[in-house]
Formats: C-alpha cells, structure tokens, sequence
C-alpha cells in the first residue's frame, strides 16, 4: 500500500507472516541462548524440581 507513492504498509498472506513471526522468535530465543550460555548456572537435582 502506498501513501503519497512511498511504500506504507505491506500485504502479505496470513501463513507468510506466521512463518516470519516464528523465524523471529527463534531468532529471539537464539540470541537469549548465547548470551545465557557463559552462565552463571545452578546445579538442582532432578528430583527437587
């Protein structure tokens, strides 16, 4: 869509964008994981979960 002939919005199919929004969130959790991977980390036992 256009407004004053500069692009305004973008019309994509309904699976198109829930595939986009799926890449971002892996995206997301990938860029928590690598910060996250240095630690510091807790050792629980199984059981006390």
């Amino acid at each position: 869509m256009l407004n004053h002939n500069r692009p305004e919005a973008y019309l994509v199919p309904a699976a198109h964008y829930e595939r986009l929004v799926t890449c971002l969130k892996d995206l997301e959790d990938t860029k928590l994981v690598r910060e996250r991977a240095d630690g510091p980390f807790v050792e629980v036992e199984l059981d006390d979960l």
